[in-house]
């Protein structure tokens, strides 16, 4: 009974999420863009299958969940930004190394690391194997959000040498933090949440002086962010670009 009960109750809850963004679709984008839009997630639901993946090394190696790919339909959220979302998929680890290789300090003890869509908290994780003064992820899917507390929770003591806090939250409505930032995306959202996204690291590095690198992973909107005066070009390459924010 207790498990018919909570099946109902998922199924309930996953409703709403579906019924919720396709109200703030219709409301911003117009019936026949959210038409095409729901079409567009019935086909990747009723794709074929592809073979399974094979055992994720690193999740294997600390028992973790962080490999599995979430369609955007999956995601548990109430966020108006969730209309431009992209579905979970984990950042590729070579892709996110050589990023982070690519950035020009030698201080990390004085940054604070920042995932903007941070999923199941493999970034999180990831980036707490080296000195920053903290490591944040912000996840508006509170599904996806309860997956990073568990995988946190699971890393053995001494291995990250950072703090490590998920949250969960709106990327549109955070609060930056004081200090030195260094601020990653693996391309979670795109359309007006993109810009506005933008338009809040620009006033976010305008508050104080401060250092702030923005890796972009994935870069489909790349040109987007080229085209803002204030982000100076560091590193572009089809997998990743590093910026260096300016006044």
């Amino acid at each position: 009974m207790l498990r018919a009960a909570w099946e109902k109750e998922a199924g309930t809850t996953m409703a709403r999420t579906v019924m919720g963004r396709l109200q703030l679709a219709i409301k911003r984008d117009g019936w026949w863009a959210t038409v095409r839009l729901v079409i567009r997630n019935l086909q990747l639901l009723i794709r074929k299958p592809t073979a399974p993946l094979p055992p994720d090394p690193f999740d294997q190696c600390y028992g973790l969940d962080t490999a599995t790919i979430m369609e955007g339909c999956q995601l548990e959220t109430d966020s108006d930004s969730a209309i431009d979302g992209i579905r979970y998929q984990s950042s590729s680890d070579g892709h996110f190394r050589r990023a982070l290789a690519a950035l020009p300090i030698d201080d990390p003890e004085n940054f604070t690391f920042l995932d903007m869509g941070s999923g199941k908290g493999r970034v999180l994780i990831r980036a707490a194997f080296l000195p920053f003064k903290q490591v944040i992820g912000v996840e508006y899917a509170v599904n996806l959000h309860r997956i990073a507390l568990e995988n946190v929770a699971r890393m053995p003591a001494g291995v990250c040498r950072a703090p490590i806090e998920p949250r969960h939250g709106d990327i549109l409505q955070f609060d930056y933090p004081d200090g030195d930032l260094i601020v990653y995306i693996y391309h979670p959202f795109g359309g007006a949440t993109f810009d506005r996204f933008l338009d809040g690291l620009e006033q976010a590095y305008c508050r104080q002086t401060r250092r702030l690198f923005f890796l972009y992973v994935n870069p489909h909107l790349l040109a987007k962010v080229q085209a803002r005066p204030a982000f100076d070009p560091l590193v572009t390459e089809s997998a990743f670009a590093l910026f260096r924010l300016r006044t």
